[in-house]
């Protein structure tokens, strides 16, 4: 304490700091990959509040911060209430269904983000099994005794289409659709019209997986200031 001081209490407004009003924030630093230079001041503002008409370093679209919010279930920024998270009705405190989430664009956005926390997981028998048996989602029992190697599959088709480059759209049209998880639905269409062939799974299928992804990410019940963290650093 004598040499650094108390911790600050307020874990967004220290991390703003730290970002945005350190002496090295508008310091560049090379990024993991090694292909993009940036500063802290930029990360911040491009995790935070990006500016959809800003072409920022590595030629990156932001996704906005609340469809992260949103996939983790997190609890809001200054809150006690423990069910005050992103994703409940005021009305009874209870998660509003992916597929009831609006407007259209945000929801497709909500879920290009589950998607992509399916791609770091993977897909197990047992993990599926798991999640009909004792999770409430039937409908991936049957996708529960695929062979290995067609899950496997499925997870290849993922991977592929996440990694689909969509850039017929103008600036205008990823501010419209709030960046770059705006697109959940059209990355499927272009799958299918590249591959010739579905993901693997059925809408049901895939839209159960992706709330058996959202209900394990609000198991880690995540503070809004915690995802920002896990997004900058």
């Amino acid at each position: 304490e004598g040499a650094l001081g108390l911790p600050g209490k307020d874990i967004y407004d220290g991390m703003k700091m730290e970002f945005c009003n350190s002496e090295d924030s508008e310091k560049q630093f090379k990024t993991a990959n090694g292909n993009t230079f940036t500063t802290p001041k930029q990360e911040y503002e491009f995790v935070v509040k990006p500016d959809w008409d800003k072409k920022y370093p590595g030629d990156r679209t932001p996704t906005p911060l609340k469809h992260f919010l949103f996939a983790a279930c997190a609890r809001k920024a200054n809150s006690d209430d423990p069910n005050d998270i992103f994703g409940s009705s005021k009305a009874n405190n209870e998660l509003i269904p992916l597929n009831e989430l609006e407007p259209e664009d945000f929801r497709e956005g909500v879920k290009t983000v589950l998607l992509q926390r399916v791609k770091e997981v993977g897909l197990s028998r047992s993990y599926l099994a798991a999640a009909a048996a004792e999770r409430g989602f039937e409908v991936l029992g049957k996708v529960a005794r695929y062979p290995e190697h067609q899950l496997k599959t499925i997870e290849d088709n993922i991977r592929t289409m996440l990694n689909l480059s969509i850039d017929t759209r103008r600036r205008n049209d990823r501010r419209r659709l709030g960046g770059r998880s705006g697109r959940f639905q059209q990355m499927i269409e272009r799958f299918h019209e590249e591959n010739g062939c579905d993901l693997g799974l059925t809408p049901e299928e895939l839209d159960a997986l992706l709330e058996v992804m959202r209900a394990d990410l609000r198991s880690a019940k995540l503070l809004e200031e915690e995802v920002i963290a896990l997004r900058l650093y």
